[in-house]
């Protein structure tokens, strides 16, 4: 097996504002903060890896990622990495580090960033596998998350910029005035769209049904993703609403794969940085695709580096017409790339975007020294 000398291992701190302010899980941020691993290689090239835990979602500190940064690279200067097997990637990891690293973004990122190299180095797309599928661009579910003043121009432009499939979030507002102004959106599209709903575990089982039994085009809505509180209930939910639900948190809290299945699962949401290794988000790939469901690779609100692999991976997966949530990029005012990644139609095209993506802005990074 051919391998790459490591020649040197940069890591950057990046801190990105956002063009308004996020709320994820009671957490208020106006910046994205987070870190890049670039890994420089013999043959000249380099592979980039992005670890930017958003605060609500991932479990992990800023200051517990770097740690494991600094340890992880430490170890990975002392060992040459594979340039001719892609999927190994997580072996690698094993190897030089048994003991880690833990944390799931660090993971990620820094499987990433081989990938990156491997993939430079045989020019092929990121997270490509001999033989596998290889798409040249992925539809993308645009995020709707503005003020309830503001939904329904916010959808029509949407549609008008070609979007074919729209993630609504519920559960922020009392039952009966959210499931009125779902119904307002539903009345107001006139053309073939798909709607999913979040709801982010918001409800009780009996606030579930009440929300979907005032709604009036039922059958409009593809999915809920994470509709209960609990997961015990997802059956019964599914029972007495008929309403398809999609996991996307309760991924985290898994054993086992086999532990959520039940009937009405349809989808199962893989946000990379949140599992970690490539072999963790491979197997769930794999079981979705052995049980006849959905796989939908999605974004937190991630750089352009940490986007683009998300994408990549959404390229990989069987089903070609799913749409990916890759839409949380429109909420950075400013990327550290030097030329933004862009969309068209609804879709992200990966080879117009693999030329800026790499193409780093040194302005709006900090080298950390270690």
């Amino acid at each position: 097996m051919d391998t790459l000398n490591i020649t040197d291992i940069n890591i950057f701190r990046f801190a990105i504002p956002l063009n308004k302010p996020l709320t994820v899980t009671g957490e208020r941020l106006s910046f994205r903060r987070g870190y890049i691993v670039q890994i420089i290689a013999c043959n000249g090239l380099q592979g980039l890896g992005e670890i930017s835990p958003l605060p609500g979602l991932h479990r992990e500190t800023p200051e517990e990622c770097l740690t494991e940064i600094v340890n992880a690279t430490k170890a990975m200067r002392q060992h040459p990495v594979a340039a001719t097997e892609p999927d190994q990637c997580s072996t690698y990891m094993d190897t030089i580090l048994p003991a880690g690293p833990k944390v799931p973004s660090v993971r990620f990122g820094l499987e990433q960033a081989l990938s990156d190299l491997y993939a430079r180095t045989n020019d092929i797309l990121l997270f490509a596998k001999p033989g596998g599928i290889v798409r040249k661009f992925v539809y993308v579910n645009a995020l709707i998350t503005s003020e309830p003043s503001a939904l329904l121009q916010t959808v029509d432009d949407r549609i008008r910029e070609g979007y074919v499939s729209l993630k609504i979030k519920v559960g922020r507002y009392p039952i009966r005035e959210e499931s009125a102004r779902l119904n307002r959106i539903l009345a107001h599209i006139d053309s073939p769209i798909t709607i999913r709903l979040d709801a982010n575990k918001s409800w009780t089982l009996q606030e579930a049904c009440t929300f979907f039994r005032n709604i009036e085009r039922i059958s409009a809505i593809e999915y809920v993703e994470e509709p209960l509180q609990e997961n015990t209930y997802l059956a019964d939910f599914y029972q007495h609403t008929r309403i398809p639900y999609a996991l996307d948190e309760s991924l985290q809290d898994q054993n086992r794969t086999e532990d959520f299945i039940s009937p009405g699962l349809k989808a199962i949401l893989i946000k990379p940085s949140v599992l970690g290794s490539l072999k963790t988000i491979r197997s769930f790939i794999d079981f979705a695709e052995k049980n006849r469901l959905e796989t939908v690779i999605s974004d937190t609100f991630s750089s352009g580096i940490g986007l683009y692999g998300a994408a990549c991976l959404a390229a990989s997966v069987p089903e070609a017409d799913t749409a990916a949530g890759l839409d949380t990029y429109r909420n950075l005012d400013e990327d550290i790339l030097v030329q933004p990644l862009v969309y068209d139609r609804g879709s992200f095209n990966l080879d117009e975007n693999r030329k800026r993506y790499g193409q780093l802005n040194p302005e709006k990074l900090e080298k950390i020294d270690v």
